[in-house]
């Protein structure tokens, strides 16, 4: 595992964490993604300190980065007396399959809004038809 002199994320890191935001991914897994891609293999304590998240931040992040298939979790012994093992977490896989997920599930998603707009409109043309019919079949009305 690398030991960090514990600094924050640079503007370069917050960019990139900025750009996986508007292509879908949560802040917080974004921010615990560049984290882990900055130190490689890390604790979460030190994803805490990169990224200023909070711990309980930090696991949803994590969770969400973990059910993805982006990140392993491994348990190391605590060196010095009892306690809970400490989880190392690390990339599973690249940053450019990453970012190829990350478009696949924008294409899915553009082809279901597509789809919608499409019915949309079939919906529209139907009730305008429906509308224009009863309008011209429409007896006109007596004036009292």
């Amino acid at each position: 595992m690398q030991q960090i002199g514990i600094t924050r994320i640079g503007e370069t890191e917050e960019e990139l964490a900025e750009n996986l935001q508007k292509v879908g991914l949560s802040r917080i897994s974004a921010l615990a993604l560049v984290g882990i891609r900055k130190s490689d293999k890390t604790l979460s304590v030190d994803i805490e300190k990169l990224t200023g998240l909070r711990q309980p931040e930090v696991s949803i992040g994590l969770r969400e980065l973990k059910k993805r298939g982006w990140i392993f979790e491994k348990e190391t012994k605590v060196k010095i007396g009892k306690g809970r093992p400490n989880k190392v977490y690390a990339l599973s896989c690249s940053f450019g399959k990453i970012i190829d997920d990350l478009k696949a599930d924008k294409i899915v998603q553009e082809k279901a809004v597509s789809g919608q707009i499409t019915r949309l409109k079939q919906l529209v043309a139907q009730s305008e038809k429906k509308e224009s019919k009863n309008w011209q079949t429409e007896k006109p009305r007596k004036k009292n």
